[in-house]
């Protein structure tokens, strides 16, 4: 499960990493009234651009923002008199007067008042109903039907008003949430294994098996980042769960990661077609490339799909594979990792090489994604323990959100210990990522004192191996 990129409830695109002025007079407006707070900023964080406002005579914070986006979330926070967010839907034609306490109270008027008024609606219920789910006492069966109520109401919602918003944002957010619902109910074992510590032969609700009949399996992609999370994530994790089955030993720990990987591609080969097909099956490889020891045992299996799937539309597939390979060659143990800059908490640029003389154990994590956050949150606290006496080792977590303010919040609501830096949004042209040939997340990485690479797929925090792994990389010359 180590590409396990499940995005979180609460993940919308939000990024932190520029600012813009605000001279755009062609894309959406927003004129934003606070009820019961009054702080001295209000700021607008929309992909790559983030706006700052004042108050102004009339009691409202405007913006102004630029066009060319389309449809998006885009995300307005404040720092005084404490951090708050509102998540707010808008296309470039939005014109929106908002009156809201920076909770769920919010109040829409104007163009594009009816799609962000529904997604406000939609988006408070899944955050209320996300913080309100327990497992304790709960039945692998209970947490199915929770996580099927936490997002059937919403689709109940939407369609109920499908006149009354655009055809656009229909399917854009009829996608984001039956593929999160479709995300969570395949993860459901996941999810009950690690709150409950059952085994897997417990952990399966009644109608697990027949979910793969839900799935569109045979088409082109779907357009949409919840569509392609659940193909490559939750899907070949289930895929793994049915091996496990087949074999008559679901408890059995014996499994290696490289039968799986080979039951799971050739389902998955075999399961869809198409540009799906194209999609996953790369998606597939990526991720077992940045996982083996020796990527060239790969070889074989990159040779057949370039010679099965380099069709004209796949080429570019093909192309990154290729050089996703070439990389993971010169990332092998000893060798020196890329160079790459991220920021700490105050802004202030860090490399790896600032480390230089310590062990690092580096989690790469992002707060939307649910195995990232529920290992820093039970694991990672008893491994620090661990070492808690150790001067030489660093745990050293780098995020990977569109936004500071998105990753913060989850530090806070988690309570996670370590050095914090932040490496912009997670995508292929990420210098983090292509660094260590990430893929998918979490993933782990630990670098010798000499800042040598020691394991560009290290064990996770609450795997037996990994306090070993740590030793080792501690008493290596």
């Amino acid at each position: 499960m180590k590409n396990r990129k499940m995005k979180m409830l609460v993940a919308f695109t939000l990024c932190l990493s520029g600012c813009t002025a605000m001279s755009q007079d062609q894309g959406a407006k927003l004129s934003i009234a606070l009820m019961s707070v009054t702080p001295d900023t209000l700021s607008v964080y929309d992909g790559e651009d983030v706006y700052h406002s004042t108050l102004n005579k009339d009691g409202k914070f405007l913006f102004n923002l630029k066009a060319g986006k389309g449809g998006r979330e885009i995300s307005v926070t404040m720092a005084r008199p404490e951090r708050a967010r509102l998540a707010v839907y808008i296309t470039d034609k939005s014109k929106l007067e908002i009156v809201t306490d920076m909770t769920d109270t919010a109040s829409f008027s104007g163009v594009g008042a009816s799609e962000a008024r529904l997604f406000n609606q939609n988006y408070w219920y899944c955050l209320k109903a996300w913080r309100a789910i327990t497992v304790k006492d709960k039945t692998p069966d209970d947490l199915y039907n929770t996580f099927y109520a936490m997002f059937s109401e919403p689709l109940r919602v939407l369609e109920a008003n499908k006149n009354k918003v655009s055809a656009a944002f229909y399917t854009e957010h009829y996608n984001f949430l039956f593929y999160q619902q479709m995300g969570y109910l395949l993860d459901v074992p996941f999810w009950y294994q690690r709150e409950t510590g059952a085994k897997l032969s417990e952990s399966v609700p009644e109608k697990y098996w027949t979910l793969i009949d839900k799935l569109q399996l045979n088409g082109d992609v779907v357009n949409s980042d919840f569509y392609r999370s659940t193909m490559t994530v939750s899907l070949p994790f289930y895929l793994e769960n049915e091996y496990k089955f087949k074999s008559g030993h679901p408890d059995d720990s014996t499994f290696s990661e490289h039968e799986l990987f080979n039951y799971t591609y050739r389902r998955l080969e075999a399961l869809t077609g198409g540009a799906t097909r194209n999609y996953v099956l790369k998606a597939r490889l990526e991720g077992r490339i940045s996982q083996v020891k020796d990527p060239a045992i790969l070889k074989p299996l990159l040779d057949e799909y370039e010679k099965k799937y380099a069709t004209p539309d796949n080429i570019e597939n093909v192309k990154s594979l290729k050089e996703q390979y070439a990389k993971a060659l010169q990332m092998m143990p000893g060798k020196e990792p890329a160079h790459f800059v991220v920021k700490d908490r105050s802004g202030k640029e860090v490399a790896l090489k600032d480390f230089s003389g310590k062990v690092l154990y580096i989690d790469f994590w992002a707060s939307w994604c649910s195995p990232c956050r529920a290992e820093m949150k039970s694991a990672a606290p008893k491994l620090q323990s661990m070492f808690k006496d150790s001067k030489e080792l660093v745990f050293l977590y780098i995020n990977l959100d569109k936004a500071q303010a998105t990753a913060e919040k989850a530090i806070a609501e988690d309570n996670i210990k370590g050095v914090h830096l932040f490496g912009g949004d997670f995508n292929s042209s990420n210098p983090v990522a292509q660094a260590f040939n990430i893929s998918g997340i979490p993933h782990y990485v630990i670098i010798g004192k000499d800042g040598k690479i020691f394991d560009v797929d290290a064990p996770r925090p609450s795997d037996e191996k990994t306090p070993e792994r740590l030793r080792e990389a501690l008493n290596a010359e």
